[in-house]
């Protein structure tokens, strides 16, 4: 039985007599069209007049566990009532049934005949595919995970209660595991002495690394190549997986055991990485695309550029990382103010290169993968704050609270003018258009898959809002993942490659300044889950419309196990990448010196 949605509103059209509730059902079993469903009148019997349900009728209407205590007022139905109406024209066709999940040449034959039938228009509005259609999710480029994850039964409460209070934090949980399994448990062997203790590197955690980067990639690209499978076989992503291991291994294996470390040698297979993944993705045309449309090409071209702004973003956090370490007090306070404005800045870049990608894929790519990579890379170099003063520790902690307070402050309406107004005014004056009339902020949502570039308020408050907490997802995951790494690698064998260790090369880690750095993470945890808990209630509390919005489109969403495996792929990977930047054997952050462990740790070294 198909579980529903329910928006209510009124039609006050002079056919309907007297105004009656107009129910619009979201179809979360196949969500292939959005369907306006009116009550008929019964034959020979005029329509009676009827009136919005109760509170407690509301509440008996099948929709999804999370829907269903914001669904049960009356003025919650008010503010979806005009999102419904203005989205969904009268005469919507019923939508033809099909199986999302057939064969794969099934699938790729939908497409091609579904995609022949529409015109691609790179000059069009935001570069999307355009053509007839007449339901919303024709319209955008696609729910591609919703789509899926809606290919379920409904779900119980306990089936909810498990995704929600096990899943979710599994997802954050599992990454950290893995992390300490590769950094503290896999023994690495010593970098600049005999060629068998190379090996270790060569073969088991350099490949690692790389290879959950790759599948990472391929996830990420096949959930933007068909609308409707998101998430596919694992047949899919081994070819990508263990082509990067194999050539890592291969390109490590003819420069490592020759030449030893060497500075920034760990950029050489981050580089191998993004080529590898992007040329395995270009030969598997052949057996993942089943039709002579150029879909495929289209899809891989608009990633190449992800995959570019991947590896130069991973880039300059790698060169922050350097200069940190080895800049002066005033030196690392302005990096850090710098890459603020990098980080931002990349965000930009990814959202307008995603313009033509499914919604849920965009705003994961450009929120929460990106400060994902920030807020992890930041944590590594608490070992190196200077220990005579809390200037820096201010430094980094006031950044990222400044930030979780600016994006509430993004969903002010003054904000929103002002925003309005700047771009506009920059806009005329670069173009030399001061004549010309100023534009207008539209308070109307016209388009509920807008990133949030246009003057329409709705879709911006949407955006800021997924950042806000796609924020502090990552940064309660990144001081987590510090708190249990940095024991585990300081306390291990590895130790002495890492700056965590009283032993490390070039100077030690105290027990003193450990838990100082320790203490910091733990309070910064705390302040960011008090923000969370804020910047709830507030979006709750005085963005209501922008509440509700979310919870209709991402309710069902977010405890499904195809969205907590992408929250859980960027995690593990973005651990995975800062902590292998520490390490000697990458010379990254020892990018200079040769490897000297420390006998004693008597002074403070960085």
């Amino acid at each position: 039985m198909a579980a529903s949605i329910p928006f209510l509103s009124r039609d006050s059209s002079p056919s309907a007599g007297l105004s009656r509730p107009m129910m619009v059902v979201i179809d979360v079993d196949n969500c292939l069209s959005d369907r306006v469903t009116q009550p008929k009148p019964q034959p020979h019997s005029q329509p009676q007049p009827q009136s919005l349900p109760s509170p407690i009728e509301a509440a008996s209407l099948p929709s999804p566990p999370l829907l269903t205590a914001s669904m049960s007022y009356q003025h919650d139905q008010d503010i979806l009532a005009p999102i419904a109406t203005a989205v969904v024209p009268a005469n919507t066709p019923q939508p033809t049934e099909r199986d999302p999940l057939s064969s794969d040449r099934k699938n790729m034959n939908h497409l091609c005949d579904h995609r022949a039938r529409r015109t691609y228009h790179p000059s069009g509005p935001r570069g999307r595919v355009s053509g007839s259609s007449s339901t919303y999710l024709e319209h955008r480029p696609s729910g591609a995970l919703e789509i899926l994850t809606q290919q379920r039964r409904s779900s119980t409460h306990h089936e909810w209660a498990w995704r929600s209070y096990f899943l979710l934090p599994m997802s954050v949980l599992v990454p950290i595991m893995i992390t300490v399994v590769i950094f503290a448990a896999l023994p690495l062997r010593s970098p600049d002495t005999d060629v068998d203790d190379r090996f270790v590197f060569i073969f088991i955690t350099n490949p690692l690394i790389y290879g959950a980067y790759a599948g990472l990639m391929s996830i990420f690209f096949y959930a933007v190549l068909d609308e409707t499978r998101p998430w596919r076989r694992p047949s899919f992503y081994l070819p990508p997986i263990f082509a990067t291991m194999a050539v890592e291994i291969v390109v490590m294996l003819l420069i490592y055991p020759f030449t030893g470390t060497f500075a920034a040698m760990g950029l050489i297979p981050l580089l191998v990485a993004h080529v590898t993944v992007y040329l395995t993705l270009k030969r598997m045309e052949r057996v993942v695309w089943h039709c002579q449309c150029s879909h495929y090409r289209m899809r891989l071209k608009e990633f190449r550029k992800i995959v570019v702004g991947a590896f130069v973003f991973i880039l300059m956090l790698s060169v922050w990382v350097v200069s940190f370490r080895y800049g002066d007090d005033a030196y690392r306070a302005a990096s850090t103010v710098i890459l603020l404005f990098v980080v931002f800045f990349f965000k930009k870049y990814i959202l307008a290169v995603t313009t033509s990608y499914p919604i849920e894929i965009a705003m994961i790519l450009s929120g929460l993968w990106l400060e994902s990579l920030d807020d992890v890379f930041q944590s590594v170099v608490f070992p190196s704050v200077p220990r005579s003063t809390v200037f820096i520790y201010g430094i980094l902690f006031g950044r990222k609270f400044l930030e979780n307070l600016a994006y509430l402050f993004f969903l002010t309406k003054r904000w929103f003018l002002f925003r309005v107004w700047i771009k506009d005014f920059l806009k005329r004056s670069f173009t030399c258009r001061l004549q010309d009339e100023p534009a207008h902020p539209e308070w109307h949502d016209r388009n509920l898959d807008d990133r949030g570039h246009s003057n329409e308020q709705p879709g911006y408050l949407r955006r800021q809002t997924q950042f806000f907490f796609y924020k502090i997802l990552s940064q309660m995951h990144s001081h987590l993942n510090y708190l249990a790494v940095a024991p585990a690698v300081r306390f291990s064998y590895n130790g002495r490659y890492f700056p965590l260790s009283e032993s490390g090369s070039g100077g030690c880690l105290t027990p003193k300044h450990f838990r100082i750095s320790m203490i910091f993470a733990s309070m910064s945890f705390v302040a960011t889950a008090i923000t969370g808990y804020l910047g709830y209630w507030i979006v709750q509390r005085y963005q209501r419309r922008t509440f509700l919005e979310l919870h209709a489109m991402y309710g069902s969403i977010i405890s499904s196990p195809i969205y907590v495996g992408f929250v859980g792929a960027i995690l593990t990977t973005s651990s995975l990448l800062a902590f292998s930047v520490t390490a000697f054997h990458n010379r990254i952050w020892y990018f200079e010196g040769n490897f000297d462990p420390v006998t004693e740790c008597t002074t403070d070294g960085v």
